[in-house]
């Protein structure tokens, strides 16, 4: 599958409906218990992109669609749900080295005391900030991140320190279907 680094119109995709999808089993035993098999590690998303206001609206999703060619070619998409990351939710990970080292940027959710990570990959250009020990550490020859896969690699001193990072970020998506009915 090829990717194009390109997100989705803006107006094509404002009004959307969207959310994590999970995959999970249920099997209900002989006892009256049930066995829950979780299918995958981190959820999927689904987007439905059905609120077409106006021709030009109409016009930008057609020309999309033909250059992804349908479900051939990824695309971004922001998720006005969930596209920023704040300090706090930043995480990159505890420094062991100090000569280059390589992390993934990851997002962390959290409710009450419960929490979650998932793999941050098409991270928007000119958005992030990386703090080492809750403070700013600046991009010159300490840091290099790749923003279509989220890696990002250390090239001074972080041995010990924590690091964060804060920004944005696109999910990556494709169309489900090859027939554009408009």
């Amino acid at each position: 599958m090829a990717f194009i680094e390109t997100r989705l119109p803006d107006d094509v995709r404002y009004g959307m409906l969207s959310g994590p999808v999970f995959n999970t089993e249920i099997i209900e035993l002989n006892s009256g218990r049930e066995q829950r098999n979780v299918g995958w590690s981190q959820p999927r998303r689904e987007y439905q992109v059905e609120y077409v206001r106006d021709l030009t609206q109409l016009k930008a999703l057609h020309s999309f669609f033909r250059i992804t060619q349908g479900m051939a070619h990824g695309f971004r998409l922001k998720d006005w749900l969930d596209y920023r990351v704040e300090q706090a939710e930043g995480i990159i990970g505890t420094g062991v080295g100090t000569s280059e080292t390589v992390y993934q940027l990851s997002k962390l959710y959290f409710y009450d005391s419960l929490q979650s990570y998932t793999p941050v990959t098409k991270v928007v250009s000119g958005s992030v900030t990386v703090y080492r020990n809750g403070s700013v550490f600046p991009s010159s020859g300490n840091w290099s991140l790749d923003y279509n896969t989220g890696i990002i690699t250390m090239t001074a001193g972080q041995a010990g320190h924590t690091l964060q990072w804060s920004g944005e970020f696109d999910v990556p998506v494709r169309f489900n279907t090859d027939k554009l009915s408009a």
